[in-house]
């Protein structure tokens, strides 16, 4: 592959997931300095938030989710053949890419789920024979292996070669301080939590708000010069007028009433932020404040955070790991486990305990022994 190659990235995916992309986006510029890295996104979270364009990406492509299939094929055929390399993730790999992907690069490298031949088999025929694909490359999809290495797999098959692997993940942090000016907040001087998750929608892998109001208050009695905010998007927030959180003594809620932008500042700026497996958790993991993560049904080995200052709690019950490798979904999981209980196996106490040690700032033991597989650093 030549040094000043074109490479095309699908971010069609999730907050948190892309994220966990951004390794990728760094290998393939040290890699092959003088590359161009576009992306294609369908705007359904706002990825195109998370770097903007600069030092790592330099176009960003949208295309609105529910536009329609002629909309998505004038820009793949106005994109065609521009670029030397299309990534298709196993989870940013929507039907339009997956399909025409070879018209927009000469090299595609994607995923395939060897347990799932048939569409593999299938991608074969319609990118080899139909649409004349001159090099498509299958990356295998690898059960109990992180993310972050799933999307590197993808770029050292690329490489072709044995590559040094980064684990740290980032976003762009704008300095955007007024934010903090307007809610009348200090730096470092407040706590994040995140009463919700999934944009508000049923999810087995929130935390009962019942604990949340217990925490609000064990926080505010030992430190009662900490504030208290609550973070979460327009569909949270929904969730939330459900419950009497947001009307607790000492409590600034900003859900529903940030940008992606917004949210980065609010979190980077906290003394710590408790939150659960979600775009918001990848974020906070990726500015560096001390992160307390909530999880328990979710396939952890996938996307558990890596950041030195990351403490993971575990709900362990008849639910944990129940999403290990797409064994079910969480919409299927929603409507079989009773609201809650799948992360219930979390005390109050635990989570305090975590927020006690993160504001000592002490370094809490490893919260769980990892396969060695994925023993690879941490970010």
């Amino acid at each position: 592959m030549r040094n000043n190659a074109r490479f095309l990235l699908s971010a069609c995916t999730g907050l948190g997931n892309f994220v966990l992309k951004t390794p990728m986006i760094r290998a393939v510029k040290e890699l092959w300095p003088d590359s161009c890295l576009d992306l294609i996104t369908d705007n359904s979270y706002g990825v195109e938030s998370v770097l903007g364009t600069g030092h790592y990406v330099d176009r960003i492509h949208v295309v609105d989710a529910p536009s329609s299939l002629p909309a998505k094929l004038r820009l793949t055929w106005g994109l065609r053949r521009q670029y030397d390399v299309l990534f298709l993730p196993f989870d940013a790999c929507p039907t339009f890419l997956w399909a025409l992907g070879p018209l927009l690069a000469r090299d595609v490298y994607t995923h395939v789920n060897l347990r799932k031949p048939k569409p593999f088999l299938l991608g074969r025929v319609l990118g080899d024979i139909l649409l004349g694909a001159r090099r498509q490359h299958y990356v295998p999809f690898l059960q109990g292996r992180h993310e972050i290495d799933l999307n590197l797999d993808l770029v050292e098959a690329c490489y072709n070669r044995p590559m040094e692997r980064s684990y740290e993940t980032f976003v762009n942090l704008p300095s955007e301080r007024q934010v903090l000016e307007e809610s009348g907040l200090q730096a470092g001087a407040y706590i994040v939590l995140q009463p919700a998750a999934r944009n508000g929608e049923p999810t087995p892998k929130i935390w009962p708000p019942e604990r949340f109001a217990n925490l609000i208050d064990e926080i505010h009695r030992r430190y009662p010069d900490r504030q208290v905010v609550l973070v979460g998007d327009t569909g949270d927030a929904e969730y939330l007028r459900k419950t009497e959180l947001s009307k607790a003594p000492g409590v600034i809620c900003t859900v529903g009433r940030t940008s992606i932008d917004q949210l980065k500042v609010l979190i980077a700026h906290a003394a710590v932020a408790v939150v659960h497996d979600s775009g918001t958790m990848h974020i906070a993991n990726a500015v560096g404040v001390k992160l307390v993560a909530l999880m328990g049904p979710t396939d952890y080995t996938r996307t558990r955070p890596l950041g030195k200052n990351s403490t993971i709690l575990f709900s362990h019950g008849p639910a944990f790991g129940a999403m290990y490798n797409f064994g079910i979904s969480e919409t299927q999981l929603a409507r079989t486990t009773p609201p809650f209980s799948a992360m219930d196996g979390i005390t109050v106490e635990q989570v305090m305990s975590a927020i006690d040690a993160a504001l000592r700032q002490e370094t809490p033991p490893p919260p769980v022994s990892q396969p060695s597989a994925l023993e690879h650093g941490a970010a």
